[in-house]
């Protein structure tokens, strides 16, 4: 009985999930909702950002996340990842497998709407406005500068509208 037991009961081994083994899973599943990313793409983008600890990066990413999972990973729970995204809320899909982050890895992750990033055209401070992403509900906290709403409006200049031009913007250390 033994001999076919070990022959036909198939052996289930779960094992922590690493960036190589989540990129080759998103990549066999559906390569189109991840970019096409593959794993040597993905290691280049990630080796070509300079992503290290006590780095400070902007991210605008369409991979479901996974280069945003990929960039927390080596920033290791130091520094600051600003995800731009489009929409209501990011996409963040492929974060939610990176269990082996812990949340002092995850809460390096800011995010702000693309849609708001001409306002900081007409603001006075020179540190982005982010939204901070472990508030819960729709109504997230504003991190960063004083005298904006949650959207990143100035108080008391109605009409102003963010500008669909190109922005190009550099994020201090804050020292």
């Amino acid at each position: 009985i033994k001999k076919k037991e070990k022959k036909h009961v198939p052996v289930l081994t779960i094992i922590q999930p690493s960036t190589r083994m989540l990129c080759e899973m998103y990549y066999a599943r559906g390569p189109s909702k991840i970019c096409h990313l593959r794993v040597d793409t993905l290691a280049q983008i990630v080796t070509y950002s300079n992503a290290h600890a006590h780095s400070h990066l902007l991210l605008l990413e369409t991979c479901q996340g996974l280069l945003a999972g990929a960039l927390l990973e080596r920033m290791g729970g130091f520094g600051k990842l600003v995800q731009v995204f489009f929409g209501d809320f990011p996409v963040r899909l492929a974060l939610e497998n990176f269990s082996h982050l812990s949340d002092g890895d995850q809460s390096v992750l800011l995010e702000y709407p693309l849609h708001r990033v001409g306002s900081l055209l007409h603001s006075q401070q020179p540190s982005p406005v982010v939204v901070d992403s472990r508030a819960e509900g729709p109504h997230r906290d504003v991190v960063g500068r004083p005298g904006l709403e949650p959207h990143g409006e100035r108080v008391g200049e109605p009409g102003t509208e963010p500008c669909g031009d190109a922005v190009s913007m550099e994020l201090g250390t804050g020292d």
